[in-house]
């Protein structure tokens, strides 16, 4: 692999040579609190627990409706994807049965039997109430976060176009990551010809630096 990869670099810095383009980069802080991080794995982590929750909630909702209307009832996901879709059939069919419990309540003249059927309401307003308040709104904010991720693994609250990444500067000497952004730029004949911004964080130096920004910077070199 590492005879390969200096064949590459050779290779590329062959080809900026014939061409006669320059490129450098830089790093530059972004103006956005250092602390405002988010990262893709605990995302990644955070979402599948809840997944999880949920998994063990529409179960319980089947013994519930089991129980209730001696029918088996099927929530179980096999496809997570689904998830939310999901989630809000099983919403509505919880709320359809609370109304006619609530309907049930209002013609009953017993107060016992009244008082069974506000305890079996209650087992259903419960997680009708954790699906609507907590599992709906979850879903939704990790599948905005990763749709602002996209092919990056962390962005800022504050910028969320900024990447966290080691910086030249560091005064505390421990390895800080920070938002910020890599700046990339190529010469020609002592000239500005193109810029680009490169906004993810390094998996591997060499290999973010030809595939994320030499490469690209070449095919616009190219149609120039």
């Amino acid at each position: 692999m590492k005879a390969l990869m200096d064949e590459l670099f050779e290779a590329m810095i062959q080809k900026l040579i014939e061409e006669n383009y320059f490129l450098d980069g830089t790093k530059i802080e972004a103006d956005a609190n250092k602390y405002s991080f988010v990262w893709k794995k605990s995302t990644t982590k955070f979402e599948g627990k809840l997944k999880e929750k949920i998994q063990e909630t529409l179960r319980h909702i089947d013994e519930m409706i089991q129980m209730e209307s001696n029918t088996k009832a099927d929530h179980i996901l096999e496809n997570t994807e689904r998830v939310p879709d999901k989630l809000e059939e099983v919403t509505t069919k919880l709320e359809a049965k609370v109304e006619t419990l609530n309907e049930e309540i209002h013609e009953e003249e017993n107060t016992k039997v009244r008082k069974s059927i506000r305890k079996r309401r209650h087992t259903l307003q419960k997680p009708l109430k954790l699906i609507r308040e907590n599992f709906l709104p979850r879903l939704a904010k990790y599948a905005k976060q990763k749709e602002t991720f996209g092919n990056r693994n962390s962005y800022s609250k504050t910028d969320p176009d900024a990447t966290f990444m080691r910086m030249k500067e560091d005064h505390m000497k421990n390895g800080q990551l920070k938002p910020g952004y890599n700046v990339q730029m190529v010469t020609e004949n002592l000239l500005f010809c193109i810029t680009q911004c490169i906004n993810v964080l390094p998996i591997h130096a060499v290999l973010s630096l030809i595939w994320r920004s030499w490469l690209p910077l070449l095919y616009r070199c190219q149609k120039r």
